[in-house]
């Protein structure tokens, strides 16, 4: 059990995904709902009118848009830039070719780093017994 201090109430919690606490998680998607909201029924509007409209700090519903939950489409002008070209995005931290081109960095190096198990012929040969493992050490 992983217990945290909640980085806005001082809280003491049970971490589980989000660092913060359950009260503070259901305050923040209140928030989230307004701005979503707000963004849905005024197409067009900036960062700024929303952030007046709602209340809600310009550093969550940035926030909001590097974590997938928003789209910046509804938003007025470029808020998010990819962190690895420049190039302005509507959503997460990366544009889609930089995001492909992690992704199949990570894959190709998966493939090379995976383990070979071979230890037997015919159909064993494609599969790794831990019990035979175990035993033979």
């Amino acid at each position: 059990m992983d217990l945290r201090n909640c980085p806005r109430c001082g809280r003491l919690f049970t971490y589980i995904s989000k660092n913060l606490c359950p009260v503070c998680i259901e305050e923040d998607e209140k928030e989230f709902k307004k701005v979503k909201e707000y963004v849905w029924a005024h197409r067009g509007c900036s960062a700024v009118e929303v952030h007046e409209a709602t209340g809600v700090s310009l550093e969550k519903i940035l926030n909001y848009l590097r974590e997938g939950r928003l789209e910046a489409r509804g938003l007025k002008g470029p808020l998010l830039f990819c962190e690895s070209c420049g190039e302005p995005i509507d959503q997460g931290r990366f544009c889609p070719k930089c995001s492909d081109q992690l992704v199949r960095g990570l894959k190709g190096e998966e493939n090379s780093k995976k383990p070979s198990y071979s230890t037997g012929s015919g159909k064993e040969k494609n599969k790794m017994y831990l019990a035979d493992r175990i035993i033979r050490r």
